[in-house]
This record gives structure tokens, sequence and C-alpha cells, in this order.
């Protein structure tokens, strides 16, 4: 028995502008959103965790090549904001190009 079970499942189309990396070790190397998988769609799951009265839902990026099934992802927002699926952020400026780290900055 597992402790939790999946309530549901959605997708919803993303707006454009969102790209994700999936490469390990981003390491200092410059990247840019040509060299990204664009984001089409958010998968939506809710959960109904054992012993929690309130669900818990994930959301995860869908690119041309499937859902993300994995936590090793960087996400570029439309205002040149890089995400990691831990809540961390990086504010990129205007035109200073796009510089994926990892976390040891």
């Amino acid at each position: 028995m597992t402790d939790h079970d999946l309530i549901s499942t959605a997708c919803v189309p993303a707006p454009e502008g969102f790209f994700v990396s999936t490469r390990a070790g981003f390491g200092r190397e410059p990247a840019v959103a040509a060299e990204m998988d664009q984001v089409l769609a958010w998968r939506i799951d809710t959960f109904k965790i054992r012993g929690d009265a309130v669900p818990l839902s994930t959301v995860t990026p869908v690119t041309i090549n499937g859902s993300l099934d994995s936590a090793e992802y960087a996400l570029l927002r439309p205002d040149g904001t890089v995400e990691y699926p831990d809540g961390s952020s990086i504010a990129v400026g205007g035109s200073t190009r796009l510089r994926l780290v990892d976390d040891k900055l």
C-alpha cells in the first residue's frame, strides 16, 4: 500500500516563452532558449496523501518529448528568470546571456 493515491491528472496549455533544460550538471556553459525545449503544456497531478486532509498537487512541464519525470531541470521563464524545481531562482537581466548554474554558487 502506498502513502498516496492519484486523484486526477489534467493538462493545460502553457503560455509562450517558457523553456526547460534537462542537461545534467549545468555548469557554467552558456545556454540560450533555442538550445532548450519549449514548454508546450503543464501536467497537474493531484494526490491524496494518507493522513492529510488536503490533497497535494504537483505541476510538471510537458515538452515535445513528453512530460519530465525528473526533478533535474531548469525552467526559463518569459521574464528571463531561471527557476529550479526546489523553488530557487536566478534573475537574468535584459541583454545578459542566460547561464544555467548548479547549486554550488
